[in-house]
């Protein structure tokens, strides 16, 4: 008997198939014990050769151990005795031993070989001898052992696909971090790039914390998937931090999912495309030098049950190993000033008219412009000094919202203008 020699995957199985050669006479019953080493292949089958069905087996016992197995047939076995055997012959298939791989190797390391072995005496209870049974004599054959090969198996593909999360600038910045006060609007947008496929949708799975996300504000809008014309885009948002998963968003953007099925796909690009954006505001009582992150998770469900990865549709599969870059943001106070307090000195008088004319015309660098914006106009110039000067002196109107008497932030914080000051904080 023999085993002959054969080879697996090692992200896989495969069977060794044992071989007798006899002239001695019809084989009428066989016993096979041959053992492996479990540290490169378990046995998880043991299967008749395809002689020994033929001859119409009927006993076979198999055990299999975590070692080796064993296998014993009786060809002729029940009533009404007629004779079955396994003629005399060479290279009979009488059984195949079924081996997984317990190694992983990947190209280009080299296959590795293990030993497949006759063992007498050493499986089953009582111990059990390789031996065939002709003419109702039991014989001890020649025992040559055999080897399987573990192949290597290719790399998986290499997706350099990647998702980022910034703001809507992000593409041409590559900031996708910063700070943010309490209180704070912010806008989040989605990127992605892949310089060599193009992608049939996107699935996002997002985690966030001290953030409100704004129900009603996930778009695509002026997004490549807009300007492609994708046709499914659905998302759930979950502020809830009461329910056990913390806050979420899950969306999902598949560009083809219509008729005619024109089989439209985001591009190949090495710059992060925008694809969606969602508006957020920070909470209220974020506390200010902590920081708050908005980044890519797997396994979150939204406001449903279905567990949700990232993902982006590569040639109709779903890929999931690749990078994702989510952003973090230190929380600052809320900026607050007077306003017409150009000077930052915590009153508004005569001195504040004379800074906004010296911001405008001598380059005096004033650390809060927003103050220096008497009128609220988002523009510094002569006539925030004259507005300044017709409240002091003339009756007019006081400045805009915060005003003159009390510091507070911005109503207006979406002009270009800034404020450096520092302000109370959580």
């Amino acid at each position: 008997m023999r085993i002959e020699d054969s080879s697996i995957d090692s992200d896989g199985s495969g069977s060794a198939r044992v071989l007798l050669s006899n002239s001695s006479g019809d084989a009428q019953g066989f016993v096979l014990s041959i053992t492996h080493d479990p540290a490169f292949v378990s046995l998880v089958d043991i299967d008749l050769g395809s002689s020994t069905n033929s001859a119409g087996a009927e006993l076979v016992v198999s055990e299999l151990y975590a070692t080796g197995g064993t296998l014993g047939v009786v060809l002729d076995f029940e009533t009404p005795f007629d004779g079955q055997s396994i003629a005399a012959g060479n290279d009979n298939h009488i059984a195949s031993y079924v081996y997984s791989s317990q190694i992983d190797i990947e190209d280009p390391a080299p296959a590795q070989s293990t030993a497949l072995t006759f063992e007498d005496g050493v499986l089953g209870s009582p111990a059990l001898d390789n031996v065939i049974v002709v003419g109702g004599i039991s014989l001890s054959p020649t025992l040559e052992n055999g080897s399987l090969t573990i192949l290597p198996t290719p790399p998986p593909p290499v997706f350099d696909t990647a998702f980022y999360i910034g703001q809507r600038d992000f593409g041409e910045t590559g900031t996708n971090g910063g700070i943010g006060f309490p209180g704070q609007d912010i806008e989040f947008c989605f990127f992605y790039s892949d310089p060599n496929d193009n992608l049939q949708g996107v699935q996002l799975a997002v985690c966030y914390d001290d953030l409100t996300l704004v129900d009603g504000t996930f778009s695509i809008a002026g997004s490549i998937a807009e300007e492609l014309g994708a046709e499914f885009v659905h998302y759930q948002i979950d502020n809830d931090d009461n329910d056990g998963d913390g806050r979420e968003l899950v969306a999902g953007i598949l560009m083809d999912a219509l008729p005619p099925f024109e089989n439209q796909q985001l591009p190949t690009t090495a710059t992060p495309l925008l694809i969606a954006c969602v508006d957020a505001e920070v909470d209220s009582g974020a506390i200010c030098g902590d920081t708050f992150s908005i980044d890519f998770c797997d396994g979150i469900n939204g406001n449903g049950m279905v567990a949700i990865n990232n993902l982006a549709v590569i040639n109709y599969e779903s890929v999931q190993e690749f990078e994702r870059l989510g952003a973090t943001y230190e929380i600052i106070p809320v900026p607050a000033f007077l306003r017409g307090d150009c000077n930052t000195d915590t009153k508004v008088d005569l001195a504040d008219a004379a800074t906004v004319i010296a911001t405008e015309f001598q380059g005096y660098q004033a650390l809060c412009l927003d103050a220096c914006d008497s009128n609220d106009d988002g523009i510094i110039n002569l006539a925030d000094s004259v507005y300044l000067l017709n409240f002091l002196f003339s009756f007019g109107n006081p400045t805009p919202d915060p005003g003159p008497y009390s510091a507070g932030e911005d109503p207006t914080a979406d002009d270009a203008l800034d404020c450096a000051l520092p302000a109370a904080c959580n």
